[in-house]
């Protein structure tokens, strides 16, 4: 399935060039446990917990699917580097990591991959310098005569499509097992993108993970460019992530916070636009595509998960949310900005969850019929990264 099919951290790979394989260029796929005629091995070996020893200057491109794909969990016991690996032109996505602790990506240049340049399901860190992509390069779409070329985007080897256009997507981010840490994104350049550049909660909407409306899990910015890169980020709804800008590069506006380190200077942030959002949010025009995003200027966000348990009758209602501002509510569930409700999550964090600003103020009331009103005996809060 890939040219380089690594199974432990153990290694050095550097300098090496994978090209065509019908799947993947570069697979790093770390076992649970020893495999094979391992297996007897007398102590414990855990190839998941195992850092990498180097993995620098390698080139993966003209795969079907993948240059560098990190499949399913790699949780090492310390930081391990994917360092200055050139990604070009395969099928579906230049790199990408499913489950990931302590792995970061320094120096990536991914150019003209079929539909995204990375794609990531979860991070499972508690700090925000262990997962992370610093000093990339990202290239959409280059009008070069470059010779025909082809993608599988399907799982079966089916549906071979040739490349050469736009990208659907830049990058799709995880969301965090974690509060209080997560990705980071750091000195990044994006070129030529015709598509939004960065999405968030990038398996949200998938079988088997967090359904659609699920999200609202932070990640960090500083250090970015884009270039002739209109759309800089896109939400699919409006609780979908927050994106702190950390230096004003993301969102435009030069503020660079101290907040995080312990100040009194929050900064701004992308957020997806809502009705819900405190004053200081503004709909920009470098999010446009999807429910639209919002610059938040001084505004912490945090995510709130909330399940009610009973009166029973009260499980799979929608819940409404109004700020103190507001007068009239608009009662629709359906992920809009104009709509003060959420609906029902029936998978991973059931129930409702959302994006609340620090110091806000929210009334929490459940869409019911008058034959359902009563007192509420049991229910599940929580504040992430509070």
């Amino acid at each position: 399935p890939a040219c380089f099919w690594i199974v432990t951290g153990a290694n050095y790979i550097i300098n090496n060039h994978a090209a065509a394989s019908r799947r993947y260029g570069f697979w790093f796929r770390p076992e649970r446990s020893v495999t094979g005629t391992s297996v007897n091995t007398p102590m414990e070996v855990h190839p998941i917990n195992i850092p990498v020893l180097e993995f620098r200057g390698n080139q993966a491109h003209s795969n079907g699917k993948y240059g560098l794909r990190i499949f399913d969990i790699f949780l090492p016991n310390d930081v391990s580097v994917f360092q200055d690996t050139f990604v070009w032109r395969n099928g579906k996505a230049g790199f990408t990591a499913t489950v990931c602790g302590k792995v970061g990506f320094q120096g990536m240049v991914a150019v003209q991959n079929g539909l995204v340049v990375f794609e990531g399901r979860s991070t499972s860190v508690s700090a925000w310098d262990e997962s992370y992509i610093r000093n990339a390069l990202f290239v959409d779409y280059l009008p070069l005569p470059l010779a025909e070329s082809y993608g599988i985007f399907e799982d079966s080897f089916e549906g071979v499509k040739p490349l050469g256009g736009p990208m659907e997507d830049g990058i799709l981010l995880p969301w965090n097992e974690f509060a209080g840490g997560g990705m980071s994104i750091s000195n990044v350049t994006f070129m030529n993108f015709k598509a939004p550049c960065i999405r968030g909660c990038a398996h949200c909407g998938r079988g088997g993970s967090p359904v659609m409306g699920d999200g609202a899990f932070e990640t960090r910015f500083d250090g970015m460019t884009f270039i002739n890169s209109s759309q800089r980020v896109f939400f699919r709804h409006p609780n979908e992530a927050y994106f702190h800008d950390l230096d004003g590069s993301l969102t435009g506006t030069g503020i660079k916070e101290d907040y995080t380190r312990g100040g009194s200077i929050r900064g701004a942030s992308f957020v997806g636009s809502s009705v819900l959002r405190p004053p200081g949010c503004t709909p920009s025009n470098m999010s446009t595509h999807g429910t639209g995003g919002s610059i938040c200027v001084g505004h912490i966000f945090r995510r709130m998960w909330y399940e009610p348990k009973t009166p029973v009758m009260w499980v799979g209602k929608a819940l409404c949310i109004r700020t103190p501002e507001q007068t009239n509510i608009n009662t629709c569930a359906t992920m809009q900005p104009e709509c003060n409700c959420l609906p029902y999550l029936k998978k991973a964090w059931r129930a409702h969850v959302w994006l609340v600003a620090e110091g806000e103020r929210y009334n929490l009331a459940q869409d019911l019929q008058s034959h359902e009103l009563a007192d509420i005996v049991e229910f599940k809060m929580m504040l992430w990264d509070a």
